[in-house]
């Protein structure tokens, strides 16, 4: 953590401590996208055992005599793992069929990985029936240099320290740390990350602005298989971090901090996007890409659908002019119900909660606010799409933003309270004034001391749960308002705006 954010820890322990509570321990139940396998708590299998300091692959696996590291025992030469894994039959179909059946290491087993270089790791076409769990052992710091995980299924990673710089020729050709895909070998699915790390390195504190494009992967996690879990997991001095684009995701608890560019891009179906902590950006003049917290968009004209993004904190106070973070944002692509509640934005730029062009879309009890005066505006926007497709059916509710503007079809604006000022239209580009009843109850020009326990843009200093006697108590509406806040406290009527409950 660098000088700025040491000098206001104070505040930011005030609107971060609740989210580092969530965090998984290693024991505990996983939980899973909806549809999706869940793991057991614990493995009903034998435990082999990996040491690159001591072991041998000409070992048996056992405590004693562990073999040497997770790439070479995973190899698909080495006969280790009993599984299954398609392959074409004459009639051009894929039959799923046994892989290695003698192997000692069956599904249900765990993996412990002893403290060392564990090599770069091709987990490819690995079928498994049941979960095979790959932990760390006790007080150990096993490091994975770079993985792809390619048409393979049920496999669980735990404790596991992913790191790596960005190297000319890199493992199989990624530009990714972690890859997760499925391809013409079959499909891929149900793998979960919890409780782990990954960074390009432990310290990052002489980097420059290249450095921060430069010497990480392009991205350090990327997922295109379905029933992909990121819980509890730690991503520091990285570039681009997380890009979740297989359907049926979720991210949760997880702290993204110290990153180049964005933390999350969000470019699938049916992904949630909970309880997660992203701070700390280094977007420098040598980055060519906009940088944001929470960015969506779409790939192959493919219609993205129900997508939740709930009780994140995504916090920029880095004061330099070209050092900025963008809140949640979708600018590109189609969306079909996307469900924007419970966060908190604080950043140094205008886009705080901006949608372009989504359909059937709800931004409710979020807290939205500029990390400095000179963007007093720091917005909730709802906009047409960049190919003028209007907004459509899009609900902005007890909110409380530096501004709110809202453009498009069947818009309702409600219950809102904004430091600077509310734009409504009915014209997709915001060019026409709106005439309906449904933009109602709304308060402008607030002065923030008359919200929130502290809230001070020059120093910074944020505590931005409700004041006692806070216009934001008991003034909202409960209609499709979150049943918990941000916090996971209970939401008692009358309801309150903002992401935090009194």
């Amino acid at each position: 953590m660098n000088r700025f954010f040491a000098r206001n820890l104070r505040a930011m322990v005030l609107i971060l401590a609740p989210l580092f509570l969530q965090f998984p321990a290693m024991g505990s139940e996983t939980i899973v996208p909806a549809g999706c396998d869940a793991p057991p708590s614990s493995s009903d299998g034998r435990s082999f055992y990996i040491d690159p300091v001591h072991g041998s692959m000409a070992n048996d696996g056992s405590a004693q005599r562990p073999w040497s590291r997770f790439a070479d025992v995973v190899a698909q030469s080495s006969h280790l793992i009993s599984s299954r894994a398609y392959s074409k039959n004459p009639a051009g179909a894929l039959d799923l069929l046994p892989v290695n059946p003698e192997g000692p290491v069956k599904p249900g087993d765990t993996l412990v990985l002893m403290s060392g270089d564990h090599g770069e790791v091709d987990l490819s076409q690995y079928q498994n029936e049941k979960f095979i769990f790959v932990v760390a052992g006790e007080n150990q710091t096993p490091i994975i240099r770079a993985m792809r995980v390619l048409s393979s299924t049920h496999w669980v990673f735990k404790g596991i320290k992913f790191q790596d710089a960005r190297r000319e020729n890199s493992p199989f050709g990624l530009t990714v740390l972690l890859s997760a895909k499925e391809a013409f070998l079959g499909p891929g699915g149900n793998i979960v990350f919890q409780s782990n790390s990954f960074s390009t390195q432990d310290n990052a504190s002489n980097w420059t602005s290249a450095d921060w494009v430069n010497k990480p992967y392009a991205l350090t996690f990327q997922t295109n298989i379905r029933c992909t879990t990121l819980v509890g997991n730690h991503f520091y001095n990285v570039r681009n971090a997380v890009q979740m684009g297989g359907n049926d995701g979720l991210a949760m608890d997880n702290l993204l901090e110290d990153f180049g560019n964005d933390a999350f891009d969000i470019t699938a179906s049916n992904l949630t996007i909970r309880h997660n902590t992203i701070r700390s950006g280094h977007h420098g003049s040598d980055e060519p890409l906009h940088a944001d917290g929470i960015q969506g968009w779409t790939y192959k004209n493919v219609t993205n659908r129900n997508v939740v993004i709930d009780s994140n904190v995504v916090i920029n106070l880095n004061r330099a002019n070209d050092n900025y973070m963008q809140g949640i944002s979708i600018f590109d692509g189609s969306w079909d119900g996307v469900y924007i509640t419970n966060n908190v934005v604080i950043t140094n730029t205008w886009h705080g909660i901006t949608l372009y062009g989504v359909k059937n879309a709800k931004i409710i009890n979020n807290t939205v606010l500029p990390a400095r005066p000179q963007n007093a505006m720091t917005w909730i926007n709802v906009h047409a799409g960049k190919d003028n497709t209007p907004a459509t059916n899009v609900v902005v509710r007890n909110n409380i933003a530096g501004g709110i503007m809202a453009a498009g079809s069947n818009i309702t604006v409600d219950h809102n309270i904004a430091l600077g000022g509310i734009s409504i239209s009915k014209s997709p580009r915001g060019d026409s004034p709106f005439d309906g009843v449904a933009a109602s109850l709304n308060l402008d020009k607030v002065p923030p001391n008359a919200l929130f326990k502290d809230f001070d843009m020059s120093v910074p200093s944020f505590d931005l749960r409700l004041s006692p006697n806070s216009l934001a108590r008991k003034t909202g509406s409960e209609e499709d308002a979150p049943a918990i806040d941000v916090e996971g406290r209970p939401r008692i009527p009358p309801m309150d705006i903002g992401a935090y409950a009194r």
